[in-house]
């Protein structure tokens, strides 16, 4: 019983297996009539394939009605060249010109002073702008130069500014000798002018001031005074004061006094100083003797002769 059992296993087997393999096969094709006419289109598809390939239509043995011809052409379409992008569009013949503006010429202003300049800048239609004064050894207010420059071409009512000549500031000389003074002044295009001595404390020689003086501004070549220094004391007027007056006030200024008598008929003279050695105003060193005449009434006995100074010996 055990072997024939064995044999009816042995004959079920074939058999099922033909039967999984067709079952296999015919999910193939179903799979196959589904996705392939997706993929590749309606054409391909079995229905399409079984109908053959689509003819056009028949063509209808009536002839074409043809179209009435127009003697109106098409416009043409304009397409843009290149020189129409670069030239742009025309302006109408009838437009008239674009006005340009008038033109002048700046006129030549340098050398001229700072009035006339002005006038003629007015004069050419143009308008004065702003001056600036530079130092130069030109004179003082003449036009040094323009801007925009003599014959440049501007448009009428256009600016016109000017540099003029501010001059030269008077050095600083004072407590300079004269000669560095006067160097000093033909170095900065001026010249010495006259000299005046004034009594100082100061060194004999040395500039007290100028005329001009220092920091004004002249044109160069302008001559500049000096006032120098004569080293000593002005020497007070005693002449018409009376004699101890007279010494006291010479005194006090560092002078020895020497007095001699004079007879006078005029008894109003008696004791009034009648002259003195060096005038007054004159500048003389320090401790300089100077002598009064003093009135004195006269007699007929011997000349009184000079009264010796009080300081000096007999």
């Amino acid at each position: 019983s055990g072997s024939a059992a064995g044999e009816r296993t042995a004959r079920r087997w074939p058999t099922a297996a033909i039967a999984v393999c067709a079952a296999l096969l015919v999910t193939a094709g179903v799979l196959l009539a589904v996705l392939v006419p997706q993929l590749a289109g309606d054409d391909s598809s079995p229905a399409a394939q079984a109908a053959g390939p689509t003819l056009p239509p028949a063509a209808t043995s009536e002839p074409a009605t043809p179209e009435p011809a127009t003697s109106e052409p098409e416009p043409a379409k304009s397409t843009p060249g290149k020189s129409d992008e670069v030239q742009g569009p025309r302006e109408p013949a009838s437009q008239p010109p674009v006005a340009r503006p008038v033109t002048v010429a700046i006129p030549p202003l340098t050398g001229l002073d700072r009035k006339a300049a002005t006038r003629a800048i007015r004069q050419a239609g143009l308008v004065p702008g702003l001056v600036a004064e530079v130092g130069s050894t030109q004179p003082v207010g003449r036009v040094l130069s323009s801007k925009p420059a003599a014959g440049a071409a501007v448009p009428r009512g256009s600016t016109v500014s000017l540099q003029v000549s501010a001059g030269v500031a008077v050095p600083a000389v004072a407590g300079m000798q004269r000669k560095a003074a006067e160097s000093t002044l033909a170095e900065a295009g001026l010249k010495a002018g006259g000299v005046n001595r004034t009594c100082s404390d100061r060194p004999n020689g040395q500039v007290i001031s100028s005329d001009p003086r220092a920091g004004t501004r002249v044109s160069g070549g302008t001559s500049v005074s000096l006032t120098l220094a004569r080293h000593g004391s002005t020497v007070p007027g005693v002449v018409g004061r009376s004699e101890a007056d007279g010494r006291a006030a010479l005194a006090d200024d560092g002078f020895r006094v020497r007095s001699r008598g004079k007879a006078v008929a005029d008894e109003s003279q008696v004791g009034t100083i009648l002259s003195q050695s060096i005038a007054g105003g004159t500048c003389a060193e320090p401790q300089a003797s100077i002598v009064i005449i003093v009135g004195v009434a006269a007699q007929t006995g011997p000349d009184q002769g000079e009264e010796p100074d009080p300081g000096e010996d007999l």
